[in-house]
């Protein structure tokens, strides 16, 4: 018999082909929902004065309304997967982590419960991963993912996308929100945080793989360029979008004033 197994994080979480990465139990959901919605409830006001976020475009997440989708967001602004999540509630997403997050039974358990999902270490184990993402998009959920697949705090360009998050959608023929985070300098070194929703992009199936993953980095970068420039034009203060080239040199993506 194959026996897959990823190494014990701490003693919080041990991942093999037998771990259960979408749970349907009715108890967990309505469990998961109402702690869900004290923890967003109880954090508001710190958040709204902490991190202030501006949610642009929100009418497109009614666009996917009743359907299952995968949401997909620039990974350079700390809390991002909080505010997107608190942005859709009382919908609620699967939000894919690194497994090494999953420190300890407490942590564990927070996460769990709030549908946050450990990404295995183990690359043997992501089929199965996968596999249980794609029935979260097949029963009508959403999963959220940044494609970078590393945080990197205030980075002024966009990383690579990796596939993962684009194979789920296609193998289900299911929407791909874009969605783009960026920041605004404000007084003193604080940042004002800003998510741009983008248009839906549907029949994902109809797209090559490749492809599909260009598309969704074009329009996340065209996102945070036409913020950009609409602040330029009226004079504000804005974090150009730069492009790493290969030489390791950043390249100003949008010159504007």
């Amino acid at each position: 018999m194959l026996n897959i197994k990823s190494k014990k994080v701490l003693n919080g979480i041990k991942l093999d082909k037998n771990y259960v990465f979408y749970k349907k139990n009715i108890i967990f959901s309505l469990y998961s929902f109402f702690l869900v919605g004290i923890f967003y409830v109880a954090l508001f006001l710190p958040f709204k004065i902490l991190y202030p976020l501006r949610v642009i475009n929100k009418m497109n997440f009614k666009k996917i309304k009743g359907k299952g989708a995968v949401l997909t967001f620039n990974h350079s602004v700390p809390l991002d997967g909080f505010m997107l999540a608190s942005s859709i509630f009382p919908r609620s997403a699967y939000f894919p982590t690194l497994e090494i997050n999953f420190k300890g039974k407490i942590l564990n358990f927070i996460f769990s419960s709030l549908k946050t999902v450990p990404l295995p270490k183990n690359l043997r184990l992501l089929p199965y991963f996968l596999l249980d993402m794609k029935k979260v998009v097949k029963d009508k959920k959403i999963v959220a993912v940044a494609p970078e697949g590393n945080l990197g705090k205030y980075r002024t360009y966009i990383d690579t996308f990796k596939k993962g998050a684009f194979k789920i959608a296609k193998e289900q023929n299911a929407p791909i929100l874009p969605i783009a985070f960026w920041y605004i300098p404000r007084k003193f070194g604080k940042m004002k945080f800003v998510m741009i929703v983008g248009e839906p992009v549907f029949d994902t199936a109809c797209y090559e793989l490749d492809d599909l993953v260009s598309k969704i980095y074009d329009i996340t970068k065209k996102l945070i360029m036409d913020f950009n420039f609409e602040r330029a034009l009226k004079g504000k203060k804005i974090i150009e979008l730069t492009e790493i080239n290969k030489d390791g040199k950043e390249k100003i993506e949008n010159c504007v004033g």
